[in-house]
């Protein structure tokens, strides 16, 4: 399947189009696969937005295999629990040990961990590699950029443009995407999901110095918590001495109400007059709080195709699939598909072949991907039933995460070992069948 071609990767130019987690761990895994890579990132500084992140097993196994998953585990907080909790008493409506069994059923560990320490992680990854070249503040004019061809202008700082011409370009821009709009050739803006969620990082000391002494535990014996409630629900864990909490309700701006697309700063009060109605420790932790981001969950169309068909541009992570957060999987879903087209072009042995891979790449993630996207807004409807114990059980929202079969698909997953079956399929088409 191509004649073998040592040094075409050390002049093969790739492209990233943003700085985020996936495109640091695309360029990572390819730098360290021997390609020249570049990131263009717009804004001024490498930073992620938000706090705490899940990673679990299936993206932790991503973490082992480009070396920095120690790193990472060092810097993370390792639940002991996962428990479902009773919005209104309290009560414990499951309760899932997580230690050591994540670890023995899965194949890797869960953690969780805050963005900006995740990205600084792999920042400091990316500073260990001479292959890498990072341009920060780069404005792309896609007026004048070509990405079919390959070609970027962009201007850095306001000066002048310039153009420049790389063998692809990975698109890894969030779900706010230029080069998803470029692929499609239309404006293709983001869409309010009927979600909103509050966030508030609390610290633990704080915590254990409130009298009621009902919330110690949470500080003092760290698990994933879940309170489920008639059309909202709320999680906590541990970051680094901090607990970050986050409550979703459905959004008033499906109602006719005032929206923001953007996250936005509000008071602790606005917070407090959403959930009077919860159980105690709920309601003093929220005491603690003095303000808190609120912003609108945001989803995009399903898109089929990544690729563009010249072979020379693609889409990567939320700005092809973005989806809600209620699986905790939408950062491991943008992992695996780095992960997953870089173990493919790992093995190219020749330039001809990397536009076959990325078809490959497309079909074979695409797939997995979509599963993941419905089992998200299943489980969205599952946390925000309105009223789940007076429906019949035929008529209840589905837990997925209930499913062993579907846990172990979507957590057992090892993205190497599908991959590597992809690149036999690909020198010996007679294995499809």
């Amino acid at each position: 399947m191509g004649t073998l071609e040592p040094d075409f990767r050390g002049t093969f130019h790739i492209t990233i189009i943003g700085g985020g987690l996936a495109g640091l761990v695309a360029a990572i895994a390819l730098a360290k696969s021997g390609y020249k890579v570049t990131i263009l990132e717009r804004d001024g500084e490498l930073r992620e937005w938000g706090a705490g992140i899940q990673i679990p097993s299936n993206c932790a196994k991503v973490l082992r295999q480009i070396g920095i998953l120690d790193q990472v585990r060092a810097r993370s907080t390792q639940p002991r629990t996962h428990s479902v909790l009773s919005y209104k008493s309290g009560a414990t409506l499951s309760k899932q040990d997580m230690i050591p069994m994540i670890e023995m059923v899965f194949g890797a560990p869960h953690l969780v961990i805050h963005r900006a320490v995740f990205q600084r992680v792999l920042v400091e990854q990316v500073e260990t590699l001479s292959a890498i070249n990072i341009q920060l503040g780069a404005i792309i004019d896609p007026v004048l950029s070509d990405f079919a061809q390959g070609s970027i202008c962009f201007s850095v700082d306001g000066s002048e443009s310039k153009a420049v011409t790389t063998d692809l370009i990975i698109g890894a821009d969030g779900e706010r995407s230029m080069c998803r709009e470029i692929l499609l050739g239309r404006p293709d803006p983001p869409k309010l999901s009927g979600y909103v969620a509050y966030r508030s990082l609390i610290e633990g000391s704080r915590i254990l110095e409130a009298p009621e002494t009902s919330i110690h535990g949470l500080v003092n014996d760290p698990g994933v918590n879940v309170w489920q409630g008639p059309e909202s629900h709320a999680v906590s864990y541990m970051l680094d001495g901090m607990l970050n909490l986050v409550l979703f309700k459905p959004s008033a701006s499906n109602n006719g109400g005032a929206s923001s697309l953007k996250p936005e700063l509000v008071g602790g009060e606005e917070l407090r007059s959403q959930f009077v109605e919860w159980e105690p420790r709920i309601q003093a932790l929220l005491k603690l709080v003095t303000d808190c981001i609120k912003w609108e969950i945001l989803e995009t169309e399903e898109l089929k195709e990544w690729v563009h068909p010249n072979g020379h541009f693609v889409l990567l992570g939320d700005s092809a699939h973005a989806m809600l957060p209620f699986l905790s999987q939408g950062a491991a879903m943008a992992l695996e598909s780095a992960s997953f087209l870089c173990n493919l072009l790992s093995k190219a042995t020749s330039p001809m072949q990397i536009a076959p891979l990325l078809q490959i790449w497309n079909k074979q993630r695409e797939l997995r991907v979509r599963k993941v996207v419905e089992g998200s807004k299943t489980m969205g409807r599952f946390w925000h039933s309105p009223n789940m114990a007076g429906l019949p059980e035929a008529s209840r929202p589905k837990n997925v995460l209930a499913d062993p079969q579907f846990q172990m698909w979507l957590l057992g997953y090892d993205v190497g070992e599908d991959a590597q079956k992809a690149w036999e399929v690909f020198q010996n088409p007679s294995l499809s069948s």
